[in-house]
C-alpha cells in the first residue's frame, strides 16, 4: 500500500508540475464517482469499535476520468488510478488504527482501576477487617469476663 501511495503521489507531483493549476482545478472540479462512508460499530470486549464501508452512490464508473486527455498528462491518470485503488485499504487501516486506539485507552483505564484496587481499596479493606476482628475479640473477652464474674457471684451465693 505504501508503495502504491508513494507512486501515486509521485505521479501527481509530476503531473501537477507539468500541468497548469487551472487545468488541474478543472480536471477535478466534477467527480464521476460519489462515495459515501458508511460508519457502523461492532461490540468487541464491551467496546464499540468502528466499521467503515465505502458506498458508491451510483454504480462505479468504468471511466474514472472526468477530464479531457488533451490538456492533462498521463501521470495524472496514473496518479488517479493508484490513489483510488488504495482507498479501501486506507479505510481498513483507519478502522484498525481507531480500534487499536480505543483498546489501548480501555486497557489504560482498566490498569488504573486495578492499581486503585490493589494499592488503595484492598489495603483499606484489610485495615477495616483487622479493626473489626480486634473489636470482636475485645467484645468477646469482655463478654467472657462478665460471664465468669456472673458464675463466681452465683457460686459464692450458694
Amino acid at each position: 500500500m505504501e508503495e502504491t501511495l508513494q507512486k501515486g503521489m509521485e505521479d501527481y507531483v509530476l503531473a501537477s508540475s507539468r500541468t497548469p493549476d487551472y487545468v488541474l482545478g478543472e480536471a477535478f472540479a466534477i467527480p464521476l464517482d460519489k462515495i459515501t462512508l458508511d460508519v457502523q460499530s461492532k461490540n468487541v470486549m464491551n467496546i464499540e469499535m468502528p466499521v467503515l464501508n465505502e458506498i458508491y452512490d451510483d454504480e462505479k464508473s468504468e471511466d474514472r476520468f472526468s477530464y479531457g486527455f488533451m490538456s492533462t498528462t498521463s501521470e495524472l491518470d496514473l496518479a488517479l488510478n493508484n490513489l483510488s485503488s488504495i482507498l479501501p485499504i486506507m479505510l481498513k487501516l483507519a478502522e484498525i488504527e481507531k480500534s487499536c486506539q480505543m483498546m489501548a485507552d480501555e486497557i489504560e483505564r482498566t490498569r488504573r482501576r486495578v492499581n486503585a484496587l490493589e494499592y488503595k481499596m484492598i489495603p483499606q479493606l484489610e485495615d477495616t477487617i483487622a479493626y473489626i476482628e480486634k473489636t470482636l475479640d475485645e467484645s468477646e473477652r469482655a463478654t467472657l469476663t462478665r460471664l465468669m464474674k456472673s458464675i463466681d457471684v452465683i457460686e459464692s451465693e450458694d
